[in-house]
């Protein structure tokens, strides 16, 4: 008995990982579009009309399903503090672009360490972000009013 349970529980976290409770690729895009439009500046979409291009960096952590989202989530506790810090370099390096959060709370909590200091909150007036996963909506408003930084939460329609 004890046996199948586990050959149960084993097919069922299979299958659960397989379950991806975030949107399909095409979604995804068209939450990058709106998002990043939202962000850009009029200079940046004068260009982008004009031909040119515009510059978004993404920040992302690979969807491993429903159960391993929570695994990942409880063994990622362990060097969590290096994952901010990772997320902070990030932002002190592309802080003139968009950055994309997608499918990772990295950025959220590294906008909070960044708020400890003078100079993190300086840098967070001058930065964008888009947040397209795993971010808690509430929060980012209130730091953004907080702290000053723009940001896009865009929603699935």
């Amino acid at each position: 008995m004890k046996k199948l349970f586990l050959i149960f529980l084993s097919l069922f976290c299979i299958s659960c990982s397989s379950f991806n409770p975030y949107v399909d690729q095409k979604t995804r895009d068209e939450l990058f579009r709106k998002g990043t439009f939202e962000l850009m500046t009029e200079e940046e979409k004068q260009n982008l009309y004009a031909g040119g291009t515009a510059s978004a960096v993404v920040y992302t952590e690979p969807y491993t399903g429903i159960i391993g989202q929570s695994i990942r989530a409880v063994a990622n506790n362990l060097p969590h503090k290096k994952q901010i810090e990772k997320a902070v370099n990030y932002i002190y390096q592309y802080q003139d672009k968009i950055i994309v959060s997608d499918n990772t709370y990295a950025i959220q909590e590294a906008i909070e360490y960044m708020g400890q200091s003078e100079n993190g909150r300086k840098t967070l007036k001058n930065c964008r972000f888009l947040f397209l996963n795993r971010a808690d909506r509430e929060k980012i408003a209130k730091l953004a009013k907080e702290y000053g930084f723009k940001y896009s939460y865009p929603k699935v329609d």
